[in-house]
C-alpha cells in the first residue's frame, strides 16, 4: 500500500503468475512469512516462472520465519517442504547467508 500510485507500481496477487512478461530479477524481503503457508509455494513457483534466461529470484528470510513459528508475526515458512517441491519441479535454488537468516536464491540458468 505504501507504494500505491508510484511509477511502475502495480498491485498484484503474488499467488498468481506475474503479469507483463519476464524479468531479470525478482526480489522479496521478509515477504513469505505474510503469505498463508499453503500458498507460499505458488509465490516461489511464480517468481521462478517469471524469470528470463539467466534470471535470479531472491527471497530474503529472517531466521524466525523458518526456524521458530511466531503466529503473531505471520505464517511459518517450511523451507524443507518447499525444497522438496522445488527439486521435484526442477527449480534450481541455493541459500546465501545474510545477517538475520538466509536468502533463498532461485536461478534460471540455461546451457
Amino acid at each position: 500500500e505504501h507504494l500505491e500510485g508510484g511509477s511502475g507500481v502495480i498491485q498484484h496477487d503474488c499467488t498468481k503468475p506475474l503479469p507483463k512478461g519476464h524479468f531479470d530479477i525478482t526480489f522479496a524481503h521478509v515477504f513469505l512469512i505474510f503469505i498463508p503457508t499453503e500458498k507460499q509455494i505458488e509465490v516461489i513457483r511464480n517468481a521462478y516462472q517469471a524469470l528470463e534466461k539467466d534470471g535470479l529470484s531472491l527471497f530474503v528470510l529472517d531466521r524466525e520465519d523458518y526456524e521458530e513459528p511466531d503466529r503473531d508475526k505471520g505464517y511459518f515458512v517450511p523451507l524443507e517442504r518447499w525444497e522438496d517441491e522445488m527439486i521435484k519441479e526442477g527449480i534450481d535454488f541455493q541459500y546465501v547467508p545474510n545477517k538475520y537468516g538466509k536468502t533463498l536464491v532461485l536461478s534460471k540458468m540455461e546451457p
